[in-house]
């Protein structure tokens, strides 16, 4: 939930946010990363004279507790063999153990929100 995020992230230092992915989801056949995962904001939150969205707070959350590694084991790829670190652990209803479970096959994006102070 919102409280355990915000654990990670006032635990995280600063090197963590210049390590995160360069998308949100991993394209495991194409080995490329995507932005599928967005936040809109409405018109209405924009306009807020309580709150402010903080310019420039996006983040994809792909904090290592999230990811694993993953090995492309395909003989007719160029890639075959390569292992990408930090990729999205996705749910495993046949996990074994609880590290293999994952959570999704995308990472959590965020924004930061501020009280206007008038």
């Amino acid at each position: 939930g919102l409280k355990d995020t915000l654990m990670v992230l006032k635990k995280a230092d600063e090197n963590t946010f210049y390590q995160l992915p360069t998308g949100t989801s991993y394209y495991t056949y194409g080995g490329t990363w995507d932005y599928l995962d967005k936040i809109l904001v409405s018109q209405s939150l924009l306009d807020s004279k309580e709150l402010k969205v903080v310019q420039n707070s996006f983040r994809i959350l792909g904090f290592p507790e999230l990811s694993n590694p993953y090995e492309v084991r395909n003989p007719m790829r160029f890639t075959h063999g390569t292992t990408y670190e930090r990729i999205p652990n996705r749910y495993n209803f046949q996990a074994n153990s609880p590290n293999q479970t994952g959570v999704s096959d995308h990472y959590p994006v965020r924004i930061l929100l501020e009280r206007r102070t008038n």
